[in-house]
């Protein structure tokens, strides 16, 4: 139903799935797709940030309160949403992506470049992320401990690429003879 935009029936079909008491974060997440899709997206929101607590290893909620943010023109609360979780999973790239267009949403160029790069590391492409580290020491933004941790950071991932540069060359070395 909500595929066809039929919300009526949508609305009936989700009243009847809660009314079975099933233990899943998949309801939680129809309720907040079908809140969206009526142009509810802080009602979204709202839903998933209430049901995150009761399923606490599912992050697709973590995901669907801070797109639904988004949506809502609330990037304020979408990086609410997402930034404890960076603090406990830094491995989480989706994470770093909703950071990013939460501070691109704000106008905080830096942070959100300084997020992009993790992305890029997550995803292993290190000269990538060298580039938006770059971009956010050039953009200036944030304050002195922002830009001090984008210095720190961008001075470790150009080692880890001139790490990786002299391993490969000294494989290629070998191969040679």
């Amino acid at each position: 139903y909500l595929a066809e935009r039929n919300f009526a029936e949508a609305d009936k079909a989700l009243a009847q799935l809660q009314t079975l008491k099933l233990e899943s974060a998949m309801i939680p997440t129809l309720a907040a797709d079908l809140a969206v899709a009526e142009g509810r997206p802080a009602d979204a929101a709202r839903i998933c940030h209430a049901a995150a607590p009761l399923y606490p290893t599912r992050k697709s909620l973590v995901y669907c309160e801070a797109e639904a943010w988004l949506a809502a023109g609330d990037a304020v609360h979408a990086l609410a949403a997402v930034e404890p979780h960076l603090r406990a999973i830094s491995q989480d790239y989706r994470l770093y992506v909703l950071q990013a267009k939460a501070n691109t949403a704000l106008g905080r160029d830096a942070q959100a470049h300084r997020a992009q790069a993790e992305v890029y590391v997550l995803q292993g492409d290190l000269a990538g992320a060298v580039d938006q580290l770059q971009l956010a020491q050039r953009d200036g933004g944030g304050n002195f401990m922002e830009q001090a941790s984008i210095d720190a950071r961008l001075r470790e991932l150009r080692q880890r690429v001139r790490d990786e540069m002299d391993a490969k060359k000294d494989k290629d070395d070998r191969n040679e003879r």
